[in-house]
């Protein structure tokens, strides 16, 4: 019976140090890939929870027991709050679009195509259809760009990034985009696009799509990236878009951080940016094989004025990522935004100068 408490005492104290590790405001990658799995560490912890439960039932009463099964309860809480947010017992962040209203509709899908998938005619066929205004592809290389020359030819206006690697991405729209270009906002090795597209009623809509490197992936030397470089990626976007208040936009691409994570509700509080998932779903993408195991990293945000139409993954076919598939209208801003909270901007000021930091560090190596 002692052995069976202190094992469920160590396994609570284990689901303890992983749900406290992302609280740390460090880069390391061994910190930041705990906020990837909070459902399934949340799930453990209730499961924990019961097994605790049901074991001092059973008159296992000792310190041990009584210790395991209170970790477990604090850890599923915690867990808990940040999950339940996303599900359909919380309000929604973006509204639906309302009976009365009438916007201009826009619809984009956001999918990562994995660079070693082989089913290019799969894809091929699955991006051939009418019902998109816009298509962003993550993971497009040169032999990508020739498999998809067909969808492309049939999105007229278009900003590209073409790298191997898994580096490369391109933004297809039917509607007309202005002001494009690729930066580099952080990393050489990471483009992000940005333009403005015309919708059908004549109002613009400013457009971002980015890709940065995500925490844990190994580089040449077998070393792991730390999650700096996208952590600053995603925080001068954010005052940038800070910047301009009153424009429409939407956020779109594969961002390597999880909805719930630190990073990106600074971000949404630094941006005025909403995650339309609030309320509606998880929406976990990857890894597309394993959907007990997945995560939402694969991100639609959207400025206060847009509603929700639709909202669904799409399976991609051959690659490792569902995809994210949006349907939106834009109608009248209401100025209902996230704002910055304490130190958030001194947070941000930070995490701009480490990346940086870092991205110039790789570049040297």
């Amino acid at each position: 019976m002692k052995a069976l408490s202190w094992l469920a005492l160590v396994l609570s104290v284990v689901l303890a140090v992983f749900t406290a590790l992302p609280w740390v405001r460090s880069g390391w990658w061994v910190v930041r890939v705990c906020d990837f799995p909070r459902a399934q560490l949340g799930a453990a912890c209730v499961l924990g929870v019961i097994v605790a439960g049901v074991l001092l039932m059973l008159g296992h009463r000792n310190v041990a027991m009584w210790c395991a099964g209170a970790l477990f309860a604090i850890c599923a809480a915690v867990q808990g709050g940040y999950v339940l947010q996303f599900l359909p017992v919380w309000p929604k962040a973006v509204a639906g679009l309302g009976q009365h209203e009438r916007g201009a509709e826009l619809r984009i899908l956001v999918a990562n195509l994995d660079y070693e998938n082989t089913q290019h005619d799969t894809v091929a066929s699955w991006l051939d259809r009418d019902d998109l205004d816009m298509l962003v592809l993550v993971e497009v290389d040169e032999n990508w760009m020739e498999e998809l020359r067909g969808v492309r030819e049939r999105f007229e206006h278009r900003i590209e990034a073409v790298r191997p690697e898994g580096l490369g991405l391109v933004l297809w729209s039917k509607l007309e985009l202005s002001e494009t270009t690729v930066e580099h906002l952080v990393s050489d090795d990471r483009p992000s696009l940005h333009g403005r597209a015309r919708l059908r009623d004549g109002r613009t809509v400013a457009v971002h799509a980015l890709h940065p490197t995500p925490p844990g992936l190994e580089d040449d030397d077998g070393d792991r990236h730390d999650s700096r470089v996208r952590d600053a990626e995603l925080v001068l976007l954010a005052k940038r878009i800070a910047s301009e208040p009153r424009t429409d936009r939407i956020v779109v691409g594969d961002l390597n951080d999880a909805a719930w994570s630190h990073t990106t509700r600074l971000f949404l509080r630094l941006s005025g940016m909403l995650d339309p998932r609030r309320g509606r779903g998880l929406y976990s993408t990857y890894p597309a094989s394993t959907p007990l195991l997945r995560y939402p990293i694969d991100h639609v945000f959207v400025s206060d004025g847009f509603r929700v139409v639709g909202l669904e993954r799409e399976r991609a076919p051959g690659s490792d990522h569902l995809a994210m598939s949006g349907d939106f209208a834009v109608v009248e801003r209401e100025g209902v935004s996230p704002e910055p909270e304490g130190d958030d901007r001194e947070n941000g000021r930070e995490i701009v100068e480490e990346g940086r930091e870092d991205a110039s560090g790789d570049e040297r190596d």
